[in-house]
């Protein structure tokens, strides 16, 4: 399970596309910023987050089924530099 957050509202994002590098393994986040993973072995796996509007995130993580799997992800939105008009 992982929760996914705004990284400076700290908020839970809904709809956050998820899955797991080189694996089938694709799921969203539900209205709770939660997301679950199902029958993923014992491993080290690369993460991957997207949602319209914020940076693309990946991250490490470690699976073992030998204690609880719960993280918290917090997603960071661009910083946009332009031109004032």
């Amino acid at each position: 399970k992982i929760n996914v957050m705004d990284s400076s509202t700290s908020k839970p994002i809904y709809g956050v596309r998820a899955y797991i590098f080189n694996t089938n393994l694709r799921t969203g986040s539900d209205s709770t910023g939660l997301v679950i993973f199902e029958s993923v072995p014992d491993g080290y796996y690369t993460f991957h987050f997207s949602y319209v509007g914020y940076n693309q995130y990946t991250i490490n993580l470690e699976i073992s089924s030998k204690e609880e799997n719960f993280f918290t992800v917090k997603i960071p939105k661009p910083k946009y530099y332009g031109r004032d008009y």
